[in-house]
């Protein structure tokens, strides 16, 4: 069984997660995963929440919550995973550039990043459209400084988590 990042995401919950792999596997059977790093190793999405922080009130994340940073602390997933009876666990930290959007220019990338990275233009939206028109520069001009060969790409942090039932 391979669970992507989005897949992930779709669990409500912790318990929902374990009991979807262990479900999901015959006795011995492997899996893989890929869930983000620590928020703070991940500018991708930090890059683009300083930005809007400036503009709007954000809540402080809440990594136990359901969101893409809830698995971030490597400790408390192998904890989870032991604790449910799976064996042969590892866990590999990957770093490497992430295009945002899959490889577009600043302008654009801002645009992206801004629709699909936890709800910012509907909290920059609910603040007028003068927030979401600053956003969009301001980020622009940020995502300008990671430009490489005219596509935006910024540090991401993975854990690939391996294991079997």
């Amino acid at each position: 069984v391979v669970l992507l990042l989005e897949t992930m995401l779709a669990f409500p919950d912790k318990a929902t997660l374990v009991d979807a792999v262990w479900g999901a596997l015959a006795p011995g059977g492997r899996f893989a995963f890929a869930v983000w790093g620590r928020l703070s190793e991940n500018p991708w999405m930090t890059s683009v929440r300083d930005v809007v922080a400036r503009l709007i009130e954000l809540p402080r994340p809440d990594h136990d919550a359901p969101g893409p940073f809830r698995y971030a602390d490597a400790d408390k997933l192998l904890t989870l995973l032991t604790g449910a009876g799976f064996a042969q666990l590892e866990v590999q930290a990957w770093r490497g550039a992430l295009p945002i959007g899959g490889g577009l220019p600043p302008a654009e990338a801002a645009r992206f990043a801004l629709s699909s990275f936890s709800s910012f233009d509907e909290a920059l939206a609910k603040a007028g459209e003068g927030a979401v028109v600053e956003a969009r520069r301001a980020l622009t001009e940020q995502l300008s400084r990671h430009q490489e060969n005219g596509v935006v790409q910024l540090d991401a942090s993975v854990w690939l988590v391996t294991g079997a039932r």
